[in-house]
């Protein structure tokens, strides 16, 4: 099997089964709907903070790009909450003890009204 390929915005070709499109906002309400399944990644702050600092210690980016991004982050789950409209939601952290290389904590959302 071929491994993932990126697209930019214009359209994928007709032949693609399935699209993934991650990042925060990308099941923000205006295009919600447009999915068919909505998966939301929550991980806790100190993961999230300790796995972010790699890219400063890199220089992939300087401490005020990454303060501005957080906040934009901050403020679009804020205004989102993107949690209360997934299908599922999966643990990206590492508080709850598992084996990340081969356990994936998920809890499907029953309730929610897309199904598959």
């Amino acid at each position: 099997m071929a491994g993932p390929v990126a697209y930019g915005l214009d359209h994928p070709p007709a032949s693609l089964a399935y699209l993934l499109v991650e990042g925060v906002g990308a099941s923000q309400s205006s295009i919600r709907d447009l999915y068919d399944v909505v998966i939301w990644v929550e991980t806790d702050e100190p993961t999230r903070l300790a796995r972010d600092l790699p890219r400063l210690a890199e220089g992939q980016m300087s401490p005020e790009d990454y303060a501005g991004w957080m906040a934009e982050e901050n403020a679009c789950t804020t205004r989102e909450r993107p949690w209360e409209h997934a299908d599922l939601l999966v643990y990206g952290g590492n508080s709850i003890p598992h084996d990340p290389d081969r356990e994936a904590l998920v809890t499907v959302l029953s309730d929610h009204p897309r199904r598959w």
